[in-house]
């Protein structure tokens, strides 16, 4: 909102010229509150259990609401003579990719105000340059006050990725390739008459246990004809460490579980392998 209210004020036509005429200043009329609002994310996925972690993905994709932060406060204006009483903004932390970069992206300013400023160039009271130099003190308080990565250049570029950066455009065929493998296996998963375990890591569990259900579950997140959802899948793979995305999870049959546990035997017979003390399934 404030990105746009800035190209609304660069369109007037009324920069510069008497705009040195208009002292502009603005002031706090209270303390930021905090709030919490819930979002929805896409979680694409993973094989990695850490119980207990806010940053640990689902083993299968979902739609999924976290919670972000929101401040408000209110302003004062004061434009050369005139006084903007009880301005509310709000930092909202994500908008729309159309202006990330415009100044004032991840604020909000009530719409009333915007009318009023644009009626005060229109008759000539306040000029455009004034409104915008008030509206970039507000936007810098703002944002130095409620984001703690202000300064930090590659943490501005993460929240203004939408899939589309250099590095996710890099990351694109892995991600894809990554989608696969595990539709793949939850293909698998699903016919436990053909493939009646599943490994993970050191451990052999029956095709059935609790603790690989969602192994089957997972139905792939490639979906091309859902461009947005596909991009924010893509921000998430990218932008975390991949070390922890692994394929531990894989449905085999008798004769790939001989392979696997084979694999795992040391020259001396010794089993770098065991099986789930819930399940209980036979090993070779």
């Amino acid at each position: 909102m404030v990105a746009e209210t800035y190209r609304l004020l660069e369109t007037t036509g009324r920069l510069g010229g008497a705009a040195t005429r208009f002292k502009a200043r603005a002031d706090w009329q209270g303390i930021a509150r905090c709030a919490a609002v819930r979002r929805q994310v896409w979680n694409p996925g993973s094989a990695v259990e850490s119980p207990g972690s806010m940053d640990r993905p689902s083993t299968s994709p979902e739609l999924t609401t976290e919670d972000i932060p929101v401040f408000s406060t209110a302003y004062g204006f004061q434009i050369g003579s005139q006084r903007f009483e009880n301005v509310r903004i709000t930092w909202a932390q994500h908008f729309g990719k159309e202006r990330r970069w415009s100044d004032g992206w991840g604020l909000m300013i009530e719409a009333p105000i915007v009318f009023e400023l644009l009626d005060g160039i229109e008759d000539g009271t306040i000029t455009a340059s004034a409104a915008r130099d008030v509206l970039g003190q507000v936007t810098r308080d703002m944002t130095e006050h409620c984001d703690g990565q202000h300064d930090n250049e590659e943490a501005q570029a993460v929240a203004r990725c939408f899939g589309d950066c250099d590095d996710c455009k890099q990351t694109e065929a892995e991600f894809i390739r990554y989608d696969t493998a595990k539709r793949d296996r939850a293909e698998k998963a699903r016919n436990p008459e053909n493939y009646p375990y599943i490994v993970t890591g050191r451990l052999a569990h029956a095709a059935d246990c609790r603790h690989v259900a969602d192994v089957a579950r997972y139905a792939g997140v490639y979906d091309r004809s859902n461009e947005e959802r596909f991009r924010a899948l893509l921000k998430q793979y990218t932008h975390r460490d991949r070390s922890l995305i692994e394929f531990d999870h894989e449905p085999l049959d008798w004769d790939g579980l001989e392979r696997w546990a084979e694999g795992r035997t040391g020259p001396q017979g010794g089993r770098y392998y065991r099986a789930c003390k819930v399940c209980r399934p036979q090993i070779p």
